[in-house]
């Protein structure tokens, strides 16, 4: 399991259990189209607020590759950043 902001981070079931978060404060999708190209990942569930930034050249190509379902979670979603690269798509809310 991979956590991303601007730099994706691996993380265990049990950290994120935890709350564990590591984050360099920002978000962009390109370091995720980035691992995936180089760990030859080929279905992946994306969950995010939306706000990645909408991926272009190389980085869309490796992302339209793959199957991706994103799956998106908070109150204030963009869902226009991975619409064109999704094959599948959620709206997900987590009651108080």
């Amino acid at each position: 399991m991979h956590l991303f902001s601007t730099k994706v981070a691996d993380i265990t079931l049990a950290e994120l259990r935890r709350g564990v978060c590591k984050s360099t404060g920002g978000t962009a999708i390109a370091c995720v189209a980035d691992h995936m190209e180089a760990n030859r990942v080929r279905r992946a569930l994306i969950v995010t607020d939306g706000w990645v930034g909408k991926p272009s050249g190389q980085h869309r190509h490796t992302l339209s590759a793959a199957k991706i379902a994103v799956a998106w979670l908070g109150s204030t979603t963009n869902t226009s950043d991975l619409a064109e690269v999704a094959d599948f798509t959620a709206r997900l809310t987590i009651g108080d």
